[in-house]
């Protein structure tokens, strides 16, 4: 009897230690995938934000799981060939998503929706800064104190602040303000207020 006690404790350890490997390799298969899910919440998102713009813009979760299996289905074959086989199936699953979707959108909103997959996505891999998203988005913040009088008569004071705003929050423009004032015949050929 302890003898048998002993050999199905064994047997037991066993089963849970293999139980615990298997647990471990799905657990790091899974986190392989986390950017296709990542991707499909993204995608899925947009789209039900799309009702915002019309009522009848009505993507289920139903509809746009099935798009995702398909594009799994469809390139699983191809995946094993691909040096980086779940970027390719994160951008096939953004590519159909989306050309599937602009077909059955009004085509007046078709830039919208371009710029809305754009912008999230470059949010999400960070080439897009939040702080730079939401000015291009909503303007000058309240709140945000320009100190600098306007040098350019050309240019009115609330685009004055904006151009301000944007040097502040952003690397990219951090001489803006002076280069338009050393080059002003040059940005009065782009900017159009």
């Amino acid at each position: 009897m302890l003898k048998n006690s002993k050999s199905k404790s064994q047997e037991i350890k066993e089963s849970k230690e293999e139980a615990e490997k298997a647990n471990l390799k799905l657990m790091n298969e899974r986190k392989k995938y986390i950017d296709v899910s990542i991707r499909g919440s993204i995608m899925y998102f947009i789209l039900t934000d799309l009702a915002l713009i019309d009522s009848m813009y009505q993507f289920s979760l139903e509809k746009i799981t099935k798009l995702f299996m398909f594009v799994i289905e469809r390139v699983k074959e191809e995946m094993v060939s691909r040096h980086n086989p779940i970027q390719f199936l994160v951008e096939s699953l953004t590519k159909y998503i989306f050309t599937q979707c602009s077909r059955s959108i009004f085509e007046e909103h078709k830039l919208v929706f371009s710029f809305f997959v754009a912008s999230k996505i470059g949010l999400r891999e960070k080439s897009i800064n939040s702080d730079e998203y939401l000015f291009f988005i909503t303007g000058n913040k309240p709140g945000f104190d320009n100190y600098r009088r306007n040098p350019l008569i050309w240019l009115d004071d609330k685009n004055w602040n904006n151009i301000c705003m944007l040097e502040s929050i952003c690397d990219k423009f951090s001489t803006i303000t002076s280069d338009m004032v050393k080059y002003p015949d040059l940005f009065k050929q782009y900017i159009f207020f």
